[in-house]
């Protein structure tokens, strides 16, 4: 995998290790298919989704060296509260354990499900400030704080959760997207 890359957005910059091509996409005839472009990264995604233990491992490698020691982990968390533990969770867990950095991978929580984004969920930023808090505000006060999430579409949800750490105390957000959404 290569270095992080960096796209500005209206809040930041977002940091990502590559492009991450959708598994499925319409043909010219509007039926879905298994998306041609789809690549060896893509598939690490998805492997990671699952919480595919090696594809965690293989991630964690790849931040491992890219994130400072002494700052604090989190990541935005799914858009169903009741789902088990997720596979970027279990690489932000991994990176938390590593370089004297704080685990603070429990400290955004969504209090309201919301459709998921990725089979087209609302991607306002309203609806993710109004369904995410800071639940553990002490982990993340006056630290810098590398935000993670699995891939980024239109970043609204990493924009939303720098918000709300940066409203409980954050000292600065940096946020990554493991993958961001090219078609």
């Amino acid at each position: 995998m290569s270095q992080l890359k960096w796209e500005p957005t209206p809040k930041g910059p977002v940091a990502f290790l590559g492009p991450y091509y959708p598994y499925r996409v319409r043909n010219e005839s509007g039926h879905q298919e298994v998306n041609p472009k789809k690549n060896q990264f893509t598939t690490l995604i998805l492997d990671l989704k699952v919480n595919n233990p090696k594809a965690c491992h293989r991630i964690f490698t790849a931040l491992n060296g890219e994130i400072g020691s002494g700052t604090a982990i989190t990541v935005v968390p799914s858009s169903d509260p009741t789902k088990g533990p997720t596979g970027i969770r279990t690489v932000a867990e991994m990176l938390a354990a590593s370089k004297n950095r704080t685990d603070a991978t429990h400290c955004l929580v969504r209090h309201k499900p919301i459709a998921k984004l990725a089979t087209g969920g609302n991607r306002n930023i309203a609806v993710h400030l109004s369904s995410i808090e800071v639940a553990e505000p002490m982990r993340i006060k006056n630290k810098v704080v590398w935000l993670l999430d699995d891939v980024m579409t239109s970043g609204n949800s990493l924009i939303a959760c720098q918000k709300l750490l940066i409203d409980a105390g954050a000292a600065k957000v940096h946020m990554l997207a493991l993958g961001k959404t090219t078609h």
